[in-house]
């Protein structure tokens, strides 16, 4: 399918598209597409104490997390969360677990299939088992959250690419 796409950073993983989720940031995605889009998040976590960690992923329509723990390049075995959607804004929660402190490379793959559109990811903000899955129980953060407390934090800037269909429908 032919298609623009705009590209741009965020310091919050947290998108919103007319669909509300979790968190208030509601970054807009670049080239400020709604209703159908796609888009593609890349960025690196910070890990600085090997351990289990909770994620989140919440989306309108569908998600993608993979996380490079291995660090030989993103591989099916790097698949944390995949949710294919369609539908309303839907959180998927999936234990991570990192063997050892460092800089983890990361790539989130969403779309919208009409309507409103979000995604965002969350973690805990603690090692090892949650209290509460709710994402205002206190023991979660927006991955980039400013003054971020968990041990796994977004590392700088994430790159952002956007994507729009044009053109005429194809079967």
């Amino acid at each position: 399918k032919q298609n623009s796409k705009s590209s741009g950073k965020v310091s919050e993983l947290d998108f919103g598209d007319g669909s509300a989720g979790s968190w208030t940031y509601d970054n807009p995605l670049p080239g400020g597409y709604t209703g159908n889009w796609g888009a593609q998040v890349k960025g690196k976590l910070s890990v600085s104490r090997a351990g289990t960690y909770r994620f989140a992923a919440g989306s309108d329509d569908g998600v993608q997390l993979q996380i490079d723990r291995d660090k030989n390049g993103f591989t099916a075995t790097d698949t944390v969360i995949q949710d294919f959607g369609p539908h309303g804004h839907t959180i998927v929660y999936e234990d991570v677990t990192f063997a050892a402190a460092g800089s983890y490379d990361f790539e989130i793959r969403s779309f919208n299939s009409g309507g409103g559109g979000s995604l965002e990811v969350s973690v805990a903000t603690a090692a090892g088992e949650v209290a509460d899955n709710a994402l205002d129980s206190g023991f979660w953060e927006v991955l980039g959250t400013a003054g971020a407390v968990s041990p796994v934090k977004l590392e700088g800037q994430a790159d952002v690419t956007a994507f729009i269909a044009t053109g005429a429908n194809t079967t």
